[in-house]
């Protein structure tokens, strides 16, 4: 992963995301995934939605930042959390479900292509993906962080290389239609 998370930046982004709440990503994975099932967040950031998931699944948070992953342990001692590239995914353990809050969307698109194929080896049989991103064209850089936006048409595409689509929709995270949601299931 090109992005480096030192403790700057990471106090950076924890203020950019200070007023996220993220209690969509509950709702779709109850939708999707089945109380109880392991579930693996990748890039846990803050770990708002981390301490939501832990409420009904068997949530492990990851990050490839350690000091996200040290600010979250300060809060929660005994939290499962992996030290984890959301590009390799380099992990023994098999997931229900894999899932991220607008966190693919710091990486490169052939890091997004790379990723989906490693989470597809990190999935259990019938395993679930729950992604989001922002809807849009290109990548810019705002204060060192790199963000990537794509169209339906394009994560639909992407998705479909590697998994059987189940849902694709846009919503609004801060104006309308400014977000898409990607659940997708391993295939056979």
């Amino acid at each position: 992963m090109s992005q480096v998370w030192n403790k700057k930046l990471v106090e950076v982004y924890v203020d950019m995301t200070k007023d996220y709440q993220g209690p969509l990503l509950i709702d779709w994975m109850l939708d999707h995934v089945e109380p109880g099932s392991s579930v693996l967040e990748l890039g846990i950031g803050p770990g708002t939605d981390l301490e939501k998931l832990q409420e009904f699944y068997r949530a492990t948070g990851s990050d490839f930042s350690p000091n996200f992953l040290h600010r979250f342990r300060a809060f929660h001692p005994k939290a499962e959390l992996l030290y984890l590239d959301a590009v390799t995914v380099e992990t023994k353990v098999k997931f229900d479900c894999i899932c991220s809050n607008k966190v693919l969307v710091h990486l490169s698109k052939a890091e997004l292509k790379q990723s989906l194929e490693a989470q597809d080896q990190a999935l259990l049989p019938n395993g679930t993906v729950l992604h989001t991103f922002w809807e849009g064209q290109g990548e810019e850089n705002a204060e060192g962080i790199l963000f990537a936006s794509y169209s339906e048409n394009e994560l639909k595409e992407i998705f479909e290389e590697q998994f059987d689509l189940v849902r694709l929709e846009r919503y609004q995270e801060e104006l309308e239609g400014d977000s898409i949601l990607v659940v997708a299931k391993k295939r056979g």
